[in-house]
């Protein structure tokens, strides 16, 4: 839905004193490009955002932008030919919405930037409806420029955005949407899992019992996956918790953690065959991490915890993570090893 992208309108304004450039500056072609296993080019592209005082030369047509308000980054760019990208969130994790109105789709890309889901998004950028794709391919738009012009001022992009293109959705994937998640309720697909995190890991036995492993190099601060399911607040697990054993409380809250100062979060299930729409909840304790709890937005969740990696994991190796133990004494470590 063309037009449609860009979210939290209220929250950002136009910054007109300056001009944001893109690293599209230093590219000499135009041709379409095979996307990396790291998605890196796209990765490229969104951290290249720079601004500079000096006037747009005239073969150049200013890239239009606006900055979220609240963090002052780069919220929306979007090229003369249409094409738009809008951040999902306040955070870079949150990913991003890719308009492109030449070719009449929107695509909510991951933080990846491999992976992607096809769909139509409200005005505030939530998913009414989508499936899964893989980011394919990338070109940056270059006009083509004279002798002259080549020879003084190198490759100038006139339309300084990226453009990328996606596979076809196949007819057997999943269709998802934005549910939000409740006390009761953790999404309409508790075993569909989600498209990133099936590229990013997989379920591995342990001497724990299951764990998170992964399924390519996982690069420092890269998101892994989300940790959804249940809202709780804290005045009704303490309802729920005040009259449990020492073992019942144990055994019920294994896979309860802190979302923010007035709610915690848990899964309906620690069986996979009932839940596993998302697997931050399968990650195993250990003193000594490599990745950690952050807050992340998901296409299909809404504002949830997440796992993002601290340091680089090597493709096989388990992803850790620390539930905040002090020491192994706590009797709520009776099954750490």
């Amino acid at each position: 839905m063309t037009g449609h992208v860009l979210v939290f309108l209220l929250c950002i304004h136009l910054f007109k004193a300056q001009q944001l450039i893109t690293n599209c500056k230093n590219e000499r072609s135009d041709l379409w490009k095979p996307n990396t296993k790291d998605g890196l080019p796209i990765r490229k592209f969104i951290n290249s955002f720079t601004f500079t005082t000096a006037q747009p030369q005239n073969n150049r047509e200013e890239l239009k932008y606006k900055l979220d308000i609240i963090t002052g980054r780069v919220a929306v760019v979007r090229g003369a030919n249409g094409i738009s990208w809008t951040q999902a969130g306040s955070l870079v994790r949150d990913g991003w919405l890719y308009d492109d109105p030449n070719n009449g789709y929107t695509l909510y890309v991951y933080p990846d930037f491999r992976t992607g889901i096809l769909g139509n998004f409200n005005l505030i950028g939530e998913l009414i409806q989508g499936q899964p794709v893989k980011i394919i391919q990338y070109r940056y738009n270059i006009r083509s420029l004279s002798s002259l012009e080549r020879a003084l001022f190198f490759s100038r992009c006139s339309l300084n955005i990226l453009q990328i293109k996606i596979s076809q959705p196949k007819e057997t994937s999943p269709k998802f949407r934005y549910e939000k998640m409740t006390s009761f309720f953790a999404g309409s697909q508790p075993t569909v899992m989600d498209p990133m995190e099936r590229m990013n890991v997989y379920i591995g036995n342990t001497n724990m019992g299951e764990g998170v492993f992964a399924k390519k190099d996982l690069f420092p601060f890269q998101l892994i996956c989300y940790y959804s399911g249940l809202f709780i607040s804290h005045e009704d697990a303490k309802t729920m918790f005040s009259n449990m054993s020492l073992n019942e409380l144990k055994t019920n809250s294994r896979y309860l953690v802190n979302y923010n100062s007035t709610h915690l979060l848990d899964v309906p299930s620690g069986n996979l065959a009932q839940f596993r729409s998302s697997l931050g909840h399968k990650v195993n304790h250990s003193f000594r991490p490599n990745s950690r709890f952050v807050h992340a937005r998901s296409p299909r969740f809404g504002n949830v915890t997440a796992i993002e990696s601290l340091t680089f994991i090597k493709r096989g190796s388990e992803v850790l993570i620390s539930y905040g133990y002090q020491n192994i004494s706590n009797p709520f470590l009776d099954w750490y090893k």
